[in-house]
């Protein structure tokens, strides 16, 4: 039998069929069944393509076998599940995996285009770096940037391709200045502050250095044990605190608005924010970060989806659906 590399498969599109398949693995997790034993769940990984397998009535020795960050060629049955991510259930036998002599850096996924998006932070770094809360924003950045500039943004939500946390940051900072123009354009100039809305734009996510563990030479992105402790809203709040107080200005009063912006920008207390957002710049941010982490996953699904095609997903308990509406004639100049 032939092994193909799982970024050359469409397994959405094998439904019934078996495939064999090459690919690394990671988010290896065993679990007790209802009907007794256990069964083990992982994460089938090329670059940016991921699928979930199961294998039911898991034996000792695959449970040996599997390692996160390691590579397999893996015999997969592909069936119909309404409730599994992509509609489909991807059920492997504890024969059908085998350890591969592919290298693990060969699964290794960047972003593309990436000194398009360093290009964009460096000028969003620019444009607030006369400020204050600019000052503690590039100071930050700069501390933690070997980290910053190479890992994810998540293991799996969102920004999964190493250099995504940059790709995140810059697109999340472009957008918030975006929307402030916008909307200092409608209801004045003083209507938004500008630096401190792409301040905090560009350090809502740096502390995931801290809360990720990541391997680059496995591809492997897991969370930290400082993660179980703190998360990185309440690690960037420290952070700032630490660094206005560094730079001499931890007194002032847009270092709280700062960290209020931080604090809220996952919008909601059930979503791990302290606080809901109090002032427009927490608004926007909170907006446009949940946006791009949104357009991400679209993008990501569309990747194998001609117009008028839907594929479902299953996240925290619900169905998402992507739906291509019809790709329409966007060569125009900009309005």
């Amino acid at each position: 039998m032939g092994y193909v590399r799982l970024g050359d498969v469409a397994i959405e599109r094998n439904v019934g069929n078996r495939l064999y398949i090459t690919c690394i693995v990671k988010g290896v997790d065993v679990r007790p069944m209802k009907s007794g034993g256990e069964s083990m769940l992982f994460i089938m990984k090329d670059k940016d393509i991921e699928y979930e397998a199961r294998v039911f009535s898991v034996t000792q020795d695959t449970k040996d076998l599997m390692k996160n960050g390691c590579v397999y060629d893996i015999t997969v049955d592909v069936r119909p599940y309404d409730k599994g991510k992509d509609g489909i259930s991807c059920i492997v036998e504890n024969g059908g995996i085998v350890l591969s002599t592919v290298k693990p850096e060969s699964f290794v996924d960047w972003i593309d285009d990436f000194n398009v998006y360093y290009d964009k932070l460096s000028k969003m770094m620019a444009f607030v770096s006369d400020s204050k809360c600019g000052q503690i924003a590039c100071t930050i950045i700069n501390k933690y940037w070997d980290k910053f500039s190479k890992w994810p943004a998540a293991t799996g939500m969102h920004h999964t391709s190493f250099g995504g946390l940059l790709m995140h940051t810059a697109c999340v900072a472009e957008g918030c200045y975006n929307s402030g123009m916008h909307y200092n354009d409608i209801y004045g100039s003083t209507f938004i502050n500008l630096k401190l809305l792409v301040s905090s734009a560009l350090l809502h996510d740096v502390m995931k250095t801290a809360e990720l563990d990541v391997d680059m030479a496995e591809g492997k992105v897991e969370y930290s044990t400082r993660a179980g402790l703190e998360s990185h809203i309440m690690a960037i709040m420290i952070e700032v605190r630490m660094v206005a107080k560094e730079l001499g200005f931890g007194d002032a009063t847009e270092v709280l608005e700062l960290e209020h912006c931080l604090a809220a920008h996952h919008g909601q207390l059930e979503y791990g924010s302290p606080i809901a957002p109090s002032t427009p710049e927490a608004c926007i941010l909170n907006i446009i970060d949940t946006e791009d982490a949104e357009m991400w996953r679209y993008h990501k699904a569309f990747k194998n989806m001609a117009e008028h095609e839907s594929k479902t997903e299953w996240i925290h308990g619900n169905i998402k659906v992507y739906y291509r509406a019809t790709i329409g004639d966007n060569g125009m100049d900009k309005i």
